[in-house]
């Protein structure tokens, strides 16, 4: 509901409607402050009545008064916001799997030893190597990120063993690309605390190779990966299993707000929900659009940017209204064509001039979750709710 009069009183409003007391408290103090005194010197200050120029449904509420302090705050100390959005360690959501490492993280430390290894599941962009950041962080120890997707052999990873401290945390990401050789040499790491040994062929240490094993300090391990399946089982049998869900919408709300402040942007709450609906459940995306749009209209100076400027820019990136990128549009609009038929993966693939993989990873998934493609053994289908979304947008256009 939009506060029409002085935003601290609308702070006061979401204490009378069982906000936390001391946070709605100090954000009333903070908007006040920087409203009536920080104003004049930033030229953000907004005129009287400013209000009745606005459209009603564009109309700045209390939240967007408290965004304008954070940015303020920014561009006078170059600080943190003065009141920062709820996050563990820079993670915003996934509420259940937050609270399930934590517990974990407290467990570790009553009992003095380092955390059972983790395979953080679900797909790119979801914030596999952030979560691993903040869990290293609330362990209070140093993370080693390892690349697996550009074939870790055993040399790099006893190059990286030797830098590494007792209670530290190594997450390799990607895990799924690791030779089956550096995986099985982390069987050793956790279960007899040995790793592979690193030999110099010669003083100018031109050359290096495995040779034996040496003591490794205990570290925590964590691999990240959208395909577990490729990862050995025996590996696999040693970890627990954390699958990263996509995102709700009020999540990404919380994310693209989170990321405006940190790109020193200014949204309204209509422009924050939807860049958030088109983000499909994915923070990358997220921030990916919100900074490719910030790049869009550097040239103009833009300041404060409504839900217009949002829809003119995904437009010209060819997202529809929907939040369905060209090629999503093209899969859906084929599967249309096909009627009841259908199409096999390899018809859609070829249809689109793309890999199969691409379809499966990258175009279905957000489609399929909605509930507008159902996705069978025998090929892909329109479903009557995809059907219903297609028909406005073919007879009506973008808008």
């Amino acid at each position: 509901m939009d506060i029409f009069f002085h935003p601290a009183l609308g702070r006061m409003a979401c204490i009378l409607a069982g906000e936390c007391v001391c946070c709605s408290v100090h954000a009333v103090i903070v908007t006040l402050v920087t409203d009536w005194f920080l104003g004049p010197y930033t030229g953000a200050r907004p005129p009287a009545r400013a209000h009745q120029s606005q459209l009603p449904s564009e109309r700045t509420t209390f939240d967007e008064h408290i965004l304008r302090a954070h940015i303020r705050a920014l561009m006078l100390w170059g600080g943190s916001p003065l009141r920062p959005l709820p996050d563990w360690h820079g993670v915003v959501g996934q509420t259940e799997i937050v609270r399930f490492l934590r517990k974990q993280v407290r467990g570790a430390k009553l009992l003095g030893r380092p955390l059972e290894p983790m395979i953080f599941g679900g797909g790119s962009g979801l914030g596999k190597t952030t979560l691993a950041c903040a869990l290293a962080k609330e362990l209070g120890s140093k993370a080693h990120t390892l690349l697996g997707g550009r074939g870790l052999d055993l040399v790099q990873l006893a190059e990286q063993i030797e830098a590494l401290e007792a209670g530290d945390l190594i997450f390799a990401d990607e895990a799924h690309g690791l030779p089956d050789a550096t995986q099985e040499a982390f069987y050793g790491i956790w279960d007899r605390k040995k790793a592979p040994r690193l030999e110099r062929n010669d003083k100018r240490r031109v050359k290096a190779y495995v040779k034996g094993e040496i003591d490794c300090p205990e570290v925590s391990l964590v691999f990240g990966t959208d395909q577990p399946g490729r990862l050995k089982s025996a590996l696999k049998k040693r970890c627990l299993v954390v699958t990263l869900r996509p995102y709700t919408e009020a999540e990404m709300r919380l994310i693209v707000r989170k990321r405006a402040v940190e790109e020193k942007m200014l949204l309204t709450p209509q422009a924050q929900g939807e860049l958030a609906g088109v983000s499909q459940g994915i923070p990358r995306t997220a921030g990916l659009l919100l900074k490719a749009m910030h790049n869009a209209y550097a040239e103009s100076g833009l300041r404060e940017f409504r839900v217009d400027h949002v829809r003119r820019f995904l437009m010209s990136g060819g997202i529809d209204q929907v939040g369905r990128t060209a090629d999503q549009q093209r899969y859906m609009d084929s599967l249309g064509q096909a009627g009841e038929r259908g199409l096999s993966l390899q018809s859609l693939a070829l249809r689109l001039q793309c890999d199969t993989r691409y379809v499966e990873g990258d175009i279905e998934p957000w489609l399929a979750a909605r509930g507008w493609v159902e996705i069978r053994s025998s090929g892909r289908y329109l479903t009557p709710e995809g059907r219903a979304v297609m028909a406005p947008l073919k007879s009506g256009g973008q808008t």
